[in-house]
């Protein structure tokens, strides 16, 4: 029923993500708006989704941050005590609000840049879309499931729970437009760019001028 439950959430976490950053973008381009633009779900998260940069390591780095915050979630239960019939990782205890919580994430994100320094055999690209798509599904999984367990159990704060996902939603959302941006600094950062391109055209121009000799004049 947990896992139910929490498979739920996350999807529609992670869903409302990607509507949302659409929306997000489509605001701040355009005045004007088709019904197909706000309202065409489906189309939207296919088109999100396939315009994700590397979206293979994106998917593995969502995995493996649903994966961590199932483990943290786990551990707050494993260290709390068994006051009532509810789960452990349900009960109303200062370890489940603390493992249940935006702060490992955030703090990870912090700690991220030292992390990646680790593998500099990676392409930089590969490793920020990696760590993106981590805290994105660390985030909405955590968020899935602190409100999972307040609906099954009804032990947690719902202040918590409500606060907890808000700040989870901004902080996966951040991520989410840190992804598609990763392209884009892999474009600017081509040797090939376009101005480099116009001034080897305007060298081969200059070099195309020639001298006519007198030779060249004699009929």
């Amino acid at each position: 029923m947990d896992v139910l439950v929490w498979l739920i959430l996350c999807l529609l976490f992670s869903f409302g993500l990607i509507i949302f950053h659409h929306w997000m973008e489509l605001f701040q381009k355009s005045d004007t708006y088709t019904k197909r633009e706000l309202t065409g779900f489906t189309e939207i998260v296919t088109e999100k989704l396939h315009a994700l940069p590397d979206p293979v390591i994106t998917g593995i780095g969502y995995t493996a941050g649903i994966v961590f915050s199932w483990l943290l979630v786990l551990f707050g239960g494993l260290v709390s005590p068994d006051i009532t019939t509810a789960a452990d990782y349900g009960e109303n205890t200062a370890a489940n609000y603390f493992f249940q919580s935006f702060l490992f994430p955030l703090l990870l994100s912090f700690l991220w840049p030292s992390l990646s320094d680790l593998l500099s055999s990676f392409s930089r690209s590969k490793i920020d879309s990696a760590g993106n798509g981590f805290f994105i599904g660390c985030a909405a999984s955590l968020a899935a499931l602190s409100l999972g367990i307040w609906g099954i159990y009804h032990n947690t704060s719902f202040l918590f729970v409500l606060l907890n996902g808000i700040i989870l939603f901004i902080f996966a959302l951040y991520k989410l437009n840190s992804q598609y941006r990763v392209e884009n600094e892999e474009i600017s950062k081509s040797p090939f760019s376009e101005d480099d391109a116009s001034d080897d055209f305007d060298d081969s121009q200059k070099n195309s001028n020639f001298d006519l000799s007198d030779e060249d004049l004699e009929i």
